[in-house]
Parts: C-alpha cells; sequence; structure tokens
C-alpha cells in the first residue's frame, strides 16, 4: 500500500493506511521541520499497527529517533518488515500494550521524554452504524473500536503520555470528525496543556486533535 512518501506491506492484523492519516504525518514533518536541528529529536508513535506513520517520519528525517508501541504480535512482524522495506535503522519497536505505563517505562534506562507523540488510535464506537461493512469484515477490530464511545484511547493515551512528553512537545491524535469537541474539553479540564486545537482533514472535516504541553 502507499502511503505518504513510501510503500507498506499490509496484512489482516493491521489497518490498511488511510489518506486522512497522511495528513497527520504531514502535521508532523512541519513541526520537525520547525526545529533548528533535528538531531535528537525523539517521537512515539502510539499503537503504530503497519508503523506507516512512524516509519514515514524516520524515513524523511534520518537524524530522529523514533519509537513505535504496538501490543499484537503480528502487526510488530508486519512493522518489522516494513522497516526493512524502507531501509529505515532509527526506529525502535515495543511490543506491549500502551496503556501498561509501567511496562513502557520499564523500557528504557531512564525516564524517556519526547519531543512528538503521534497516534492513529482506535477511535470508533461499537455501536457505530456508520462504518463499512468491508472494513468490519477484514480489518482488526481492536485497531478500530473504543470503549467509552470511541474515546477511551484518546482520553487514556492523551493523558498518561503527557508524562514523557517535553514541555512545549506537542501530541497529534486522530480522531472521529464528531470528537473534537467532548476530547477538547477533556483534554483542557486536565490543565496540562497550554493549548488544544481541533485540525480538519483534506475533506474539511475535524480529523485531529492536536495539542501542546
Amino acid at each position: 500500500k502507499e502511503f505518504y512518501k513510501a510503500s507498506f506491506l499490509v496484512n489482516k492484523s493491521v489497518l490498511i493506511p488511510r489518506p486522512e492519516t497522511e495528513s497527520l504525518v504531514e502535521m508532523a514533518a512541519q513541526i520537525i521541520e520547525k526545529k533548528t536541528s533535528s538531531e535528537s529529536f525523539q517521537v512515539l508513535d502510539i499503537g503504530g499497527g503497519s508503523g506507516c506513520i512512524g516509519i514515514s517520519l524516520a524515513k524523511e528525517f534520518p537524524d530522529i529517533q523514533v519509537v513505535i508501541i504496538e501490543k499484537s504480535q503480528e502487526a510488530v512482524s508486519i512493522i518489522q518488515e516494513n522497516i526493512s522495506l524502507n531501509q529505515v535503522n532509527n526506529v525502535t519497536v515495543l511490543n506491549l500494550d500502551a496503556s501498561d505505563i509501567n511496562a513502557f517505562t520499564q523500557s528504557f534506562d531512564k525516564q524517556p521524554s519526547f519531543d512528538l507523540i503521534v497516534s492513529n488510535p482506535p477511535y470508533i464506537a461499537r455501536d457505530d452504524q456508520d462504518i463499512d461493512a468491508a472494513v468490519k469484515a477484514f480489518e482488526p477490530s481492536e485497531a478500530l473500536f473504543a470503549e467509552d464511545n470511541g474515546y477511551l484511547f484518546l482520553k487514556e493515551w492523551a493523558q498518561k503520555y503527557a508524562a514523557f512528553l517535553k514541555d512545549d512537545g506537542q501530541m497529534i491524535f486522530e480522531m472521529g470528525h464528531n470528537q473534537g469537541e467532548l476530547i477538547s474539553k477533556y483534554l483542557i479540564s486536565l490543565n496540562t496543556f497550554k493549548s488544544v486545537k481541533i485540525e480538519k482533514d483534506l475533506a474539511e472535516k475535524d480529523r485531529f486533535i492536536s495539542i501542546v504541553k
């Protein structure tokens, strides 16, 4: 599957990369470009799937370091194949559940800290009637659906991983087009972020939540 400026292997254990998600990569690339030096710039991709977000950034910016978290062993195998396919050597893959912060912390010698955190988490409500039948039939449900009416991981990962974000560091999460208002209010209520913004996709639908610590 072609995605952004690269090609990725996909199978039934990962989501097929979407054009909307390319916009997330573009937003992330603009943030990296604004840094005077991308040397030592640290990116975390939570719930990596095929690895398309993290690997795309690693390929475009060989000086940065990218960590991808993915709990599915089958998906981790695909990420590793995609790392080889795209010939990047600045990506580390952690096979763990992103909700297990202790396991995440124990993967590092010291407390990790990131300039940028990106994620396309599961954000579809389990009773959503609008989801395409083919998507339901052929794509992994654990990568699509979330409890709390689709908000579980958007809320939990933003809250938990804020602790690993540098001051002025940024998070960008993909979300459902109708989730912006509620997730914005939730994130503002945490009093952790100095900026919470909704960004649109190419179809001019609300699609991303961009937050600055």
